[in-house]
């Protein structure tokens, strides 16, 4: 089946007639827009725009699911349907008797982040199931860590791609020429809940006992007394501090897709300091950053001149080689 993008046609009097509805369309949920509906979107736009579903709010417990999949399968109408994990098998019962498309959007696989059991399950059996659906689903990974994971354990052939996260190089490096380091401040990543707060504990007693002002960053205001939280009302003011400390130390319980936060650190000029996992570690190794696996390490890599981003690797990421990463998903689209 050829997936065509929808083209005006000009009549007799140059009225703009729409032939037919645009043939992507993106759907996901969740309150926030976090980095991986960042990503998703950068996605939908780098393949020329899609129709956007999305359910804000967050569906817990077996009948939050149950909702959560009656809605996404309901709204699955288009040629081709974007869509993230947790909606997979919904969408794909929609297209089941028909030629459409899917693409489902993976961040990781990570059996430890604090979902069910049900929904690895529900999850492994889909990729199987993928793996030989190749005219009809493909997975998308945001590193090559995963990608890399699923091509050997699933034997995918030519329907699995990586669309990572992409920067505007200029716009983090001015941040970068600008700011002058205070050496004090340590920025310890974004609050979320796939931190090791158990580790950052004895971390921030560490850092201050040190002389350094640890802090977490984020953009949602809300009332924490256990950690320093700075809540930043701009992604401006967030880059300028983070560019002003000396480090960014991220310490995850989760072997997570990417790490938005990290990337943004180097390159504003700040180095990562991270216990790695998943594609945090190739990040992490690709800017030429620090890979701990004990907290005493970080000590001592405080105490000495930090070594130097390596940003000549960081600039695959940039926006301006999006083409590399999008061409073949739009290829398989359309074939």
């Amino acid at each position: 089946m050829q997936i065509l993008f929808p083209e005006p046609l000009l009549t007799h009097n140059f009225e703009i007639i729409i032939l037919q509805k645009p043939p992507i369309q993106y759907i996901s949920h969740g309150q926030f827009e976090t980095g991986g509906y960042k990503l998703e979107t950068a996605l939908c736009e780098a393949l020329g725009g899609a129709s956007e579903v999305r359910f804000r709010r967050n569906f817990k417990g077996i009948f939050g699911w149950f909702s959560l999949a009656i809605k996404a399968f309901f709204n699955a109408k288009s040629d081709v349907v974007i869509t993230v994990s947790r909606l997979a098998w919904p969408v794909y019962a929609r297209q089941l008797f028909s030629k459409r498309k899917m693409v489902v959007v993976l961040h990781n696989l990570d059996e430890t982040d604090g979902k069910p059991k049900l929904y690895f399950y529900l999850l492994k059996l889909f990729i199987q199931k993928a793996a030989k659906k190749t005219n009809k689903i493909a997975i998308i990974c945001v590193a090559d860590f995963w990608k890399n994971t699923l091509e050997t354990k699933y034997k995918f052939e030519n329907n699995i791609f990586v669309f990572p996260n992409l920067f505007s190089t200029p716009k983090y490096q001015f941040y970068a020429d600008v700011v002058k380091k205070n050496e004090s401040l340590i920025h310890l990543g974004q609050y979320s809940e796939k931190a090791d707060f158990r580790a950052y504990r004895e971390l921030v007693h560490a850092l201050k006992s040190m002389g350094f002002q640890p802090y977490f960053s984020s953009n949602i205001e809300q009332e924490i007394h256990d950690f320093p939280v700075s809540f930043f009302q701009t992604h401006e003011a967030y880059l300028k501090q983070m560019a002003l400390s000396k480090a960014t130390i991220i310490l995850n319980k989760v072997a997570e897709g990417w790490n938005r936060v990290a990337h943004e650190s180097f390159l504003v000029g700040t180095q990562v300091i991270s216990n790695g996992g998943g594609g945090l570690q190739e990040l992490v190794q690709w800017a030429n950053g620090y890979l701990i696996s004990d907290l005493n390490e970080i000590k001592s890599i405080l105490e000495q001149e930090l070594k130097p981003i390596n940003y000549k690797n960081l600039e695959q990421f940039d926006q301006s080689n999006c083409g590399n990463f999008v061409t073949p998903i739009k290829t398989w689209i359309q074939s």
